[in-house]
């Protein structure tokens, strides 16, 4: 009886484990990808170096 009622919990639990992880993944990938760019305006200065990037 107990391995019937293991393989229940586990039949249960590990596809909601996987669904958490996949939607925390997708959260963190979502916010990572429209997160704010550096603006440049297409300039480099160095000390006596003056050049388009």
């Amino acid at each position: 009886m107990k391995g019937s009622r293991t393989k229940k919990v586990i039949r249960i639990v590990l596809p909601v484990v996987v669904v958490l992880v996949l939607i925390s993944g997708y959260t963190w990938f979502y916010n990572l990808t429209r997160a704010p760019l550096p603006q440049h305006d297409g300039e480099l200065r160095v000390a006596g170096l003056n050049d388009t990037v």
